[in-house]
């Protein structure tokens, strides 16, 4: 089964992304991607949230939930997977964020994940999106940076290396243990 949706989100303010799957309980069974990144399109002018998901079969599609809650300055995106899965059962997420290609930056107070067993990779925003706060966890995740400035980054992973190019200006924390 297969499911998607997609947002026209906030370009400014404060965005989480998170996940209820565990990287215990749910390895080899929960996959994700998730790509951050500016629109490619230089006609769009909206920030665009998307979801695609694909499950093994209608019982576990129909227990899991994507949740958004969208107000003036505040993204949120919620993933809940069942806590029964077994491990004929699998569940495959792509997300994507998009930024528009403005003369106005976006401006991100905050950006957060936690998004255990999922890749996530941030391309180059240039001059399109500033951040000031940027933290981006998931246990057994990949994290790939294209580039990112911000004043404050922080991130964690496991059994997973954490690649790319950082620019912070306060404080810079890269956390993993047992990469490759």
């Amino acid at each position: 089964m297969q499911a998607w949706t997609e947002n026209v989100v906030p370009s400014n303010g404060q965005f989480s992304l998170t996940s209820s799957a565990s990287y215990v309980r749910d390895f080899g069974i929960v996959f994700g991607d998730l790509y951050v990144g500016v629109n490619p399109d230089q006609s769009a002018r909206d920030t665009v949230l998307s979801v695609k998901m694909q499950t093994s079969n209608s019982s576990v599609f129909d227990q899991t939930f994507t949740c958004f809650s969208l107000t003036e300055n505040t993204t949120d995106l919620s993933l809940y997977v069942p806590n029964n899965l077994s491990p004929s059962n699998s569940i495959l997420y792509n997300i994507s964020l998009l930024f528009p290609q403005s003369e106005d930056p976006s401006q991100i107070d905050t950006f957060g994940t936690f998004l255990p067993l999922f890749d996530q990779y941030l391309g180059s925003f240039s001059n399109f999106v500033t951040f000031d706060k940027v933290s981006l966890e998931g246990p057994t995740s990949k994290i790939t940076v294209d580039s990112l400035s911000a004043r404050r980054v922080f991130i964690e992973t496991s059994m997973q290396p954490i690649v790319g190019e950082f620019d912070a200006s306060d404080s810079l924390v890269l956390s993993t243990v047992l990469a490759h």
